[in-house]
Parts: C-alpha cells; sequence; structure tokens
C-alpha cells in the first residue's frame, strides 16, 4: 500500500479528475465541514451520505443521514445546505447535480470520506450518535486510500460498480453526444484508474452504432491510438440488439484474429 501522504494526494487527484462531470456544484473541504459541523450553523445543514446501506453499516460521518432518510423529508430541506459525501466525492456529486440545477443550497464534501479520514476526524457505526470507530469502507481495494490508523473494508466482488458509472450528455444543445467514466476494476492493470470516453450517437441510431473515443490515454488490443474503440471487431455483423457483452465473439479464433489486426492498425495510426 503507497504512503499515507501519497494516498492523500491519490484522493485529491481523483476528485480533481472527477469534479468536470458537476462542475457547478460548489464544494467543500473536510477541514471546512468540521468546523461547519462543530459550530452553532450546523443547525441549517444537512449531511447526506450517498453511498449504500452496506457501506453506511460500516461507518459513516458523525451527524449525517443516508439518501432515502433524506429524500423522506426533502421539502424540508429549504434555506438549509446540503452537504453531501460518498467514497471520493463521485456519486455524491452527481446526487447533487439535480439538486444544484433546482435551485436548492449544495455543497459536495471534496474528497469525501477518504478525505475525512486524512483529517484523522471521527467515523461512527450504527444509529443515532454511534460508536467510534476505525473502519472506514472504501468500496473496493484499489480505493483503499484511507489515512494510516483506519481500517479498510471493500466490497469483495464488483457488484455494485455500476453506481460509479456515469453517463450523460455533454450539452443540453446536443443529446447525440455522451461524456462516459469508467472506472477500472481491481485485480487487473486499470485498478484504480479513471477513464473518459466521448459517444457519439449516430441520428439512425440504434440501426447504426454508437462511436466511442477515449478521452483518457488508453491502449487496449480494442482502442485505437486515437482512442477509438473498435467496434468494427464484429465487422457487418452490428445489429440494433447488440449489447456490451454481444460486442465480443464467441469464436476465439476470430476474435484473436481480430484483435490482432486491431492491434497493428492502431499502432500504425
Amino acid at each position: 500500500m503507497s504512503e499515507p501522504s501519497s494516498r492523500r494526494a491519490q484522493v485529491e487527484e481523483k476528485y480533481a479528475s472527477l469534479r468536470g462531470h458537476f462542475p457547478k456544484v460548489p464544494a467543500v473541504t473536510a477541514a471546512e465541514l468540521h468546523t461547519l459541523m462543530s459550530s452553532p450553523d450546523a443547525a441549517n445543514v444537512l449531511l447526506v451520505d450517498t453511498r449504500t446501506e452496506a457501506e453506511i453499516e460500516v461507518s459513516r460521518i458523525p451527524g449525517s443521514i443516508s439518501k432515502a432518510e433524506f429524500e423522506q423529508h426533502k421539502e424540508e430541506s429549504a434555506g438549509k445546505t446540503i452537504i453531501a459525501y460518498c467514497t471520493v466525492g463521485f456519486r455524491s456529486g452527481q446526487y447533487l447535480k439535480p439538486l444544484h440545477e433546482a435551485g436548492f443550497d449544495t455543497k459536495n464534501l471534496a474528497g469525501s470520506i477518504l478525505a475525512w479520514t486524512h483529517e484523522q476526524y471521527p467515523l461512527v457505526t450504527g444509529p443515532g450518535q454511534g460508536i467510534p470507530t476505525k473502519k472506514v469502507h472504501t468500496f473496493s481495494k484499489g480505493w483503499s486510500l484511507q489515512e494510516e490508523g483506519y481500517e479498510p473494508v471493500f466490497f469483495d466482488q464488483p457488484r455494485t460498480y455500476l453506481e460509479m458509472l456515469s453517463a450523460s450528455p455533454t450539452s443540453d444543445e446536443n443529446l447525440l453526444v455522451w461524456t462516459a467514466t469508467v472506472f477500472g476494476p481491481d485485480e487487473t492493470a486499470w485498478e484504480g484508474g479513471i477513464f473518459s470516453l466521448r459517444i457519439t450517437f449516430a441520428e439512425a441510431y440504434p440501426d447504426k452504432p454508437p462511436r466511442v473515443r477515449f478521452l483518457s490515454e488508453m491502449y487496449h488490443p480494442n482502442v485505437y491510438s486515437d482512442g477509438t474503440i473498435c467496434l468494427d471487431i464484429i465487422q457487418d455483423q452490428w445489429s440494433p440488439c447488440h449489447n456490451a457483452a454481444q460486442m465480443y465473439t464467441s469464436n476465439k479464433v476470430e476474435y484473436n484474429r481480430n484483435v490482432r489486426r486491431v492491434a497493428a492498425l492502431s499502432s500504425s495510426c
């Protein structure tokens, strides 16, 4: 595991790389939140934990409520500041985006619960005021970037990775161009990575396939050197019924031949 100072820097870098998905949502640091929650102004703050129940059961920031609890009393939040957090700030930023656009006073905890641990602030487990704990759910092994002295807990299987994906139109003016973010899975060379893509849908979609291009630097046999994903791996067999899994042929010999062709072509681009 990397050194604590390096892990803190990685948390900051990861949040900065995700910030573009919710650029208009203001951010608050862990130190600023701690000061705020210790002041009389805390009564005007709703601290929302946007993680799953399984993550919240391990530990949470004192004074926070779940998304479900907030949704039940959303109408009562008028005049209050809604501050949300998750593991590093991605899910919470996505959650706050429509609330901010609807006129709510929102702030996203930059670096979220991981940043909170790097300030060595307390965590609790259980209902009510909770019981102090040093355990923190980091979502996955690759995201175990907590401060030294905190014990990481993470999902054994990436069963909730769909919650860590983002895809939305780049602008309201053109709904055919989308930006997406993919997180590298654990136990692979992409572990801990954050990769951005641009998806351009043809006006004839789904009768014609979308064009997909990595904006992040990437190498893969099915990705051209300019970042374009090679959907031609299925040759002329594209169908509106295709899903991601069906983009790979079950004929391994055919698949390997096409992968080698694509890799050779990408190196010459």
